[in-house]
């Protein structure tokens, strides 16, 4: 028995990082990793996906968690516990780490293996306050680390080589700068990289880290399965959790090249559900309940790529999708991807992060300027990258399409953007057929824009035009309609300014209707500060208006109603549906501008009288 466990642990390494390291080599390392009871690859090769780039093993032995992470690297393994849930930019910092290096420092003459706290993004510490990259015991804490070896395996033929890193700490939290594994499912961070300085940690880069979520505590041992429904895709042996491949150069087995082999029905006509999603796209889809599963179809016409997934927040990032494209020199690629940010290297396959390619069959073709794109899946899968397909109400649903670019033949799965009109979320009832309906973001989208659309296309305008032309009209009521009406419009455009900014994808102010929307937001909020100014400096006395703060009040007001004015068809680009968008802003604009054609010519006639306040 301890010789087929040794075997397996040799392949493990010698196979699943594609390795030729010498056999007594594989013989140390073997030993450093059969131990533990649970193994996950953690990340695959960015170059080549179909390659692991680290593992984590680990057990459970109740006040303590005993960890072991095997990467291709010859520098350093960070793993640690992260403390939130945050974005992949941020979430790296304030958090408990323990760094494992191979190069030896001025501290220690072997390879060492520490506690740290990730304070911030300086890769030395700055331990007055506790910045950088500090161990514990620098800012105040301990290093509980016991067990703790850093180990490194290589040849030759082997590059870089794998470490491994090897140790155990406790369960609960020591110190203020420690995290508890707790029981359950929580996002733990890794990263690797060479190491170039005697006490400098070097930057990991873009690729060589990430978040997961695992439950440590779980005993029972999850194999991954392929798209195929095979476990370990019928080729490999499962070992604690990780395939391993001894006849595919190194693959890790839960990686399905060619997304599934299940055979999908490829006459759309006879699929029970059908919708456009806009003028050159189609989407069909049929559904099983028994099976649990879904398959969809995509026409295009088009001969770019195709994305299609769902989207639990109802916008592009964080879409579980299938992007699929016929690559310039015949060869098809469809995928299982997660889309972290907008970037295209922030689209990332599933087995990259540690999940699996649950495309269980799938068929790709372009013909006639036409692609068309059939996929079948789990309606809910084991992958924490993944979201479901739900047939109980509404799934919100993220779409994209580049019309003429497609993207490479092989990894690194880098493709141009698509077009501003060849994208959207939308919310589909995949059980009877209901949908088109607005997604969480367009929806967000349209309530802002029928804010602002009420503020400075409706009351606005009409208060501005009380207090220039009917003041002797109304008396003194001319001031009370509007400093109400101008106080509560001002409580509406901070919600709708909010909206936008939690919405707006990527960089802020960078089109003409964001910049003009800042500038009239700030213009719209600075406006009632100078009137209340004005109210009470108001001389009844005075022969003319001061500059401050009257005329300046007066010219802001009018500047801020013409830009909101100007802004509203630049916004209805941005609507759900632009064409809706620039009817609704012409009528706006016709019936706002016959409001003030009328009121000027009134005024003309009957010479209405407007006083200074």
């Amino acid at each position: 028995m301890k010789i087929a466990l040794l075997f397996v642990a040799l392949i493990c390494v010698s196979q699943v990082f594609g390795s030729n390291t010498a056999f007594d080599a594989l013989a140390q390392a073997s030993g450093l990793l059969n131990r533990f009871d649970h193994c996950k690859v953690l990340q695959t090769l960015a170059a080549s996906p179909e390659k692991v780039a680290i593992t984590l093993h680990w057990s459970n032995k109740g006040a303590t968690f005993d960890f072991g992470l095997a990467a291709q690297t010859d520098g350093w393994i960070g793993f640690g516990v992260s403390n939130s849930s945050t974005a992949p930019g941020t979430r790296m910092f304030q958090n408990d780490i323990t760094i494992g290096s191979l190069k030896t420092n001025a501290l220690n003459a072997n390879p060492i293996v520490e506690d740290y706290f990730v304070g911030k993004t300086q890769q030395v510490c700055i331990k007055a306050n506790k910045e950088g990259i500090c161990r514990d015991i620098d800012i105040g804490g301990a290093d509980q680390l016991t067990n703790k070896n850093m180990s490194f395996f290589t040849d030759a033929a082997a590059n870089p080589g794998v470490a491994v890193l090897t140790y155990t700490r406790p369960t609960a939290a020591s110190d203020a700068f420690d995290f508890a594994v707790k029981n359950g499912v929580q996002q733990y961070i890794f990263a690797y990289s060479a190491l170039s300085g005697a006490t400098t940690i070097d930057y990991h880069g873009s690729t060589n880290r990430d978040a997961v979520l695992i439950d440590l505590f779980s005993t029972s041992v999850a194999c991954p399965v392929a798209a195929n429904g095979k476990e370990c895709n019928g080729v490999g042996t499962c070992s604690k959790g990780c395939c391993i491949c001894p006849t595919d150069s190194g693959a890790d087995c839960s990686v399905a090249a060619s997304g599934g082999n299940e055979q999908v029905n490829k006459d759309l006509n006879t699929y029970q559900f059908k919708q456009e999603l806009d003028s050159k796209l189609t989407l069909h889809w049929n559904f099983d309940t028994v099976a649990q599963t879904v398959e969809i179809g995509l026409v295009c016409q088009c001969t770019g790529w195709i994305a299609f997934g769902p989207s639990p927040q109802g916008q592009m990032i964080g879409t579980d999708a299938v992007i699929a494209w016929v690559a310039a020199d015949g060869t098809v690629v469809i995928n299982d991807f997660l889309i972290k940010d907008r970037a295209a290297n922030a689209i990332f396959l599933d087995t990259q992060l540690g999940g699996t390619n649950d495309i269980l069959g799938s068929f790709v073709e372009v013909a006639n300027g036409v692609t068309t794109v059939i996929f079948k899946r789990f309606l809910v899968t084991s992958d924490v990258n993944d979201s479901p397909y739900s047939l109980d109400g509404n799934t919100g649903i993220s779409w994209a399409y580049q019309p003429t670019t497609t993207g490479p033949a092989n990894p690194p799965y880098n493709i141009e953007q698509h077009l501003p009109d060849t994208k959207k979320p939308i919310n589909i009832n995949f059980s009877n057929g209901a949908g088109g309906g607005l997604g969480a973001l367009d929806q967000q989208k349209l309530a802002h824009g029928v804010l602002m659309g009420v503020i400075w296309a409706i009351a606005i305008p009409i208060t501005s035009f009380i207090a220039r032309y009917l003041k002797s009209q109304l008396g003194h009521a001319w001031f009370e309609i509007h400093r109400i009406v101008n106080g509560i419009a001002m409580l509406i455009q901070l919600a709708a300014f909010i909206l936008a900014v939690i919405f707006v994808q990527g960089l802020h102010f960078n089109n003409a209707h964001k910049i003009i929307g800042l500038i009239v937001f700030i213009l719209g909020t600075v406006q009632p500060v100078l009137g209340v100014i004005a109210d009470r400096l108001f001389d009844p006395n005075r022969e003319s208006a001061p500059i401050f703060p009257d005329k300046i009040h007066w010219v802001i007001g009018w500047l801020s109603l013409l830009l909101g004015l100007v802004n509203i068809p630049l916004g209805a680009f941005y609507f759900p549906s632009p064409q809706a968008g620039l009817i609704a802003t012409a009528a706006i604009s016709a019936i706002v501008g016959g409001f003030l054609i009328i009121f000027a010519i009134q005024n003309l006639i009957t010479k209405w009288p407007h006083a200074d306040h």
